[in-house]
């Protein structure tokens, strides 16, 4: 009789073994309803919590798989109290990262924690990252229509868009000193 080895949790028997056990064909069954470029990376990350000396069991398998699938699926997150969105892209992206790094990580993992931290972490990136880019275009656009009202205009807009993601990611809007150098940068004096 053929001896199988499942490639996540580290289980190995004969191959009825892994049709037998209706835990396991629910596992096989969940895992078959993660997005198709996601089953790889789903699969090898599961196996950082297989435990040093036994197998990973098929119940805590299903279940963990189950949370997983579950956030995919939602596409989003929930962390402190914030939802963050959570694509198939970003979801391939934290979990890549996860497993060029698996040096750097206690194993066995106990939860998603960790994988969740990644993707918040890319999301408040990307967030960053457009939030300069906006600002660069406004910047762009007050030279070529240059101007003190013009000026005002744009460095209240900058300032008001600040503040929405601010507190949307749940932080304090701008101090005054953060203002000020908005106004600065935009080469008007802030108000007084």
């Amino acid at each position: 009789m053929t001896t199988c080895i499942c490639p996540t949790c580290g289980t190995y028997g004969p191959l009825p073994v892994f049709s037998a056990d209706p835990v396991a064909r629910q596992y096989q069954a969940q895992l078959a309803k993660v997005p198709a470029g996601l089953g790889p990376l789903v699969m090898e990350y599961m196996g950082l919590f297989m435990p040093r000396k036994r197998a990973l069991t098929w119940p805590r398998a299903l279940r963990l798989l189950q949370e997983l699938s579950a956030a995919i699926h939602a596409q989003s997150i929930e962390y402190r109290g914030h939802t963050y969105p959570a694509p198939p892209e970003s979801w391939s992206r934290a979990l890549r990262q996860m497993l060029d790094h698996i040096d750097r990580l206690t194993l066995p993992m106990e939860s998603h924690g960790y994988l969740v931290r990644i993707l918040v972490g890319l999301h408040e990136r990307s967030e960053d990252r457009a939030e300069r880019d906006r600002d660069a275009e406004l910047r762009a656009g007050q030279r070529r229509d240059s101007g003190p009202n013009v000026m005002i205009g744009v460095a209240r807009q900058v300032i008001a868009e600040r503040n929405v993601m601010m507190t949307k990611a749940g932080k304090p809007p701008l101090n005054k000193d953060q203002e000020a150098r908005i106004w600065r940068d935009h080469g008007v004096e802030p108000p007084v």
